[in-house]
């Protein structure tokens, strides 16, 4: 059986630079099965783009030089999905062994004789990250991809914010699971299955608070009069511990979790309100 490595940010060609003799190489995308994208843009200017399906391109002043002229055009073509990969005939293969494919994409520069003299920034859009992934290269050999040159990710905040709520995530791990119950409640998905708003009614207008999950985490006998979180800790056989993360770290705690969650596909669950509050208090929340 053929062990299959993942691999994130997947590059089918950086830039393409034309000249009269070049193969064409968006061939290998079937462009009849793949839609394309242009952009023209001014090489004298820091450019951002934001392509239909998602991804950020940062282009820098000065990064595609050799044109005679400051405005290029770039083709872009997009697979992120496995039905997009299928439809286009993409490989996804390296030396002979499998890939797990997050997406691949392809970038074309319309005019002859343009170059890469500094580096682009591509981020494309993906629900989660696996830390775990790599990031190959395409060559083309006899009409066939081949994906070559495996390196890690390079360093970005989300997956620095996910590795850093990884590492909070162990002073709760004695009590909760990602994807199974202990002693507390299985914690997949919980920002999706927590309240979204709370009012409270003050004379004849009502006042909306933020979710006081975050609050509630760190303190959570502030809450025992909150109709829903006293459900949640009355369902609880063991009481929680206390805690002082900051609000950055429960970004990234909470960060890691949903990432966590996503990866291993767990079903979001039941986000309806416990039993155990009163009509009055499901009124509030509904």
């Amino acid at each position: 059986m053929r062990k299959l490595y993942p691999c994130l940010l997947v590059f089918l060609s950086l830039i393409a630079c034309n000249s009269k003799d070049q193969n064409n190489s968006s061939s290998l995308l079937n462009p009849s099965n793949l839609s394309s994208e242009t952009f023209t843009i001014d090489i004298t200017k820091d450019t951002v783009l934001l392509s239909k399906k998602g991804a950020v391109i940062k282009v820098p002043k000065g990064s595609l030089t050799g044109s005679s002229t400051n405005l290029i055009t770039l083709e872009l073509k997009e697979a992120y999905s496995m039905e997009d990969m299928l439809k286009a005939g993409l490989v996804t293969a390296s030396n002979g062994e499998a890939l797990s494919s997050g997406g691949m994409f392809y970038i074309n520069v319309k005019e002859e004789n343009v170059r890469i003299s500094s580096a682009l920034s591509i981020a494309i859009p993906t629900p989660y990250i696996n830390p775990d992934m790599s990031l190959f290269k395409g060559e083309e050999k006899q009409g066939q991809i081949n994906w070559t040159s495996p390196a890690a990710l390079p360093p970005n905040p989300q997956l620095t914010a996910i590795q850093k709520g990884q590492e909070l995530f162990k002073q709760c791990a004695s009590c909760h699971g990602i994807g199974s119950q202990l002693t507390g409640p299985d914690l997949a998905h919980i920002v999706k299955r927590s309240p979204k708003r709370v009012f409270v009614d003050e004379g004849d207008r009502t006042r909306m608070l933020h979710i006081p999950l975050y609050d509630f985490t760190n303190n959570w006998t502030d809450f025992y009069q909150d109709p829903y979180y006293r459900c949640v800790i009355n369902s609880s056989p063991a009481a929680m511990n206390f805690f002082q993360f900051s609000y950055e770290d429960l970004d990234n705690l909470y960060g890691y979790i949903e990432n966590e969650s996503e990866l291993r596909n767990l079903p979001i669950g039941d986000t309806s309100l416990p039993d155990c509050m009163d009509s009055c208090a499901r009124y509030l929340y509904e």
